[in-house]
C-alpha cells in the first residue's frame, strides 16, 4: 500500500501545491494512468475547494486533512475539513433547468462523476468526504 498524508490550513494558495503533490504522487509513486489520473483529480480539486470554501468557510486557522491511499488498483481519499458538513441528498440537482445558473452543486456533481464512489460522514468533530476510484496502472511507472 502506498500512503500521502497532508494537513494544511485554510490557505487558497496551498490548494495548487497539494494538488500538484498529489498527481506527483500518483503518478511517479503509484503508477496510475493518465486517464485515471485526470478523473480522479477532478473529484480531488472538487471536494477540496468545497473544505475550503463551504466546509472551513476560509478560515485560515482551520486545517484541512488530506489522505491518499492506493492498493490492489483503488485509490482511497479523504478530505476532511472543520465543518459542520451536510446532506448531500439537499443539494440542488445542478442539471435541472431551474438550478443550472445557481452557483453550487457542480463539484459534489462532478466528483460523482469523476469517481466510483463518495462517502460523507461526520466523524470525531470534522466532516469528512471520502472518494474511491477503480484506476489503471502503468508498467513499469
Amino acid at each position: 500500500m502506498r500512503t500521502i498524508d497532508f494537513s494544511i490550513n485554510s490557505k487558497i494558495e496551498l490548494i495548487n501545491i497539494v494538488e500538484e503533490a498529489v498527481e506527483f504522487f500518483l503518478k511517479n509513486q503509484c503508477g496510475i494512468d493518465k486517464d485515471s489520473r485526470y478523473w480522479f483529480l477532478v473529484g480531488f480539486h472538487e471536494i477540496l475547494i468545497n473544505a475550503y470554501l463551504h466546509g472551513n468557510k476560509k478560515d485560515e486557522t482551520l486545517p484541512i486533512k488530506v489522505s491518499i491511499s492506493f492498493q490492489g488498483k483503488i485509490l482511497e481519499c479523504a478530505v476532511s475539513d472543520k465543518g459542520s458538513g451536510f446532506n448531500p441528498g439537499e443539494v440542488p440537482d445542478p442539471t435541472k433547468p431551474e438550478n443550472i445558473l445557481k452557483p453550487s452543486g457542480r463539484g459534489l456533481l462532478f466528483a460523482n462523476k469523476s469517481c466510483d464512489r463518495v462517502f460523507f460522514e461526520k466523524k470525531d468533530g470534522e466532516f469528512v468526504v471520502r472518494i474511491i476510484k477503480k484506476v489503471k496502472e502503468v508498467p513499469n511507472a
